[in-house]
């Protein structure tokens, strides 16, 4: 089968769905990644202030947000005048099962950032704490981290 039919308003539930999930994945890997990048920075602050060599650059994949591909799409269907579309065997793939071309890279940056679990003093959330003071570099020291709820600000 190479086509097949669709009725649009059942297109449209599964659309905003998929849209609905990407959305929730990406808030939730992009404070993951926060939290990472701020466990590595730390790590690295700590060498600097014990005068040990230390490294500034991080090979860290942050999560791209993909709403914009899902709201171009929603947009066009709910434009569209009839009440019956004809999706290819790769619209269908894509709309329908949420596989498009990103899809692989964003699964690649999601999960490397959950898999992190970081150390004391970090966890996963809105919120944490991590590293020194800046001054003895004792462990018992930390600087207070919060994210704000809007991940937007930073695309």
């Amino acid at each position: 089968m190479k086509t097949v039919r669709v009725n649009k308003k059942d297109l449209l539930e599964i659309l905003c769905e998929n849209r609905k999930n990407h959305k929730e994945q990406y808030k939730d890997s992009i404070k993951s990644f926060r939290v990472k990048s701020a466990d590595l920075l730390n790590k690295e602050l700590q060498k600097i202030i014990a005068g040990k060599k230390f490294q500034i650059n991080f090979d860290l994949q942050k999560p791209i947000s993909h709403e914009k591909d899902y709201d171009l799409v929603i947009k066009m269907v709910e434009m569209s005048v009839d009440d019956i579309l004809q999706l290819e065997q790769s619209e269908f793939n894509q709309l329908v099962n949420d596989e498009w071309n990103w899809k692989s890279s964003f699964r690649l940056s999601v999960y490397s950032n959950y898999s992190y679990t970081g150390f004391s003093g970090i966890g996963s959330g809105t919120s944490g704490s991590s590293g020194s003071s800046g001054t003895s570099g004792s462990s018992g020291d930390f600087i207070s981290i919060t994210f704000p709820d809007d991940e937007d600000s930073d695309e």
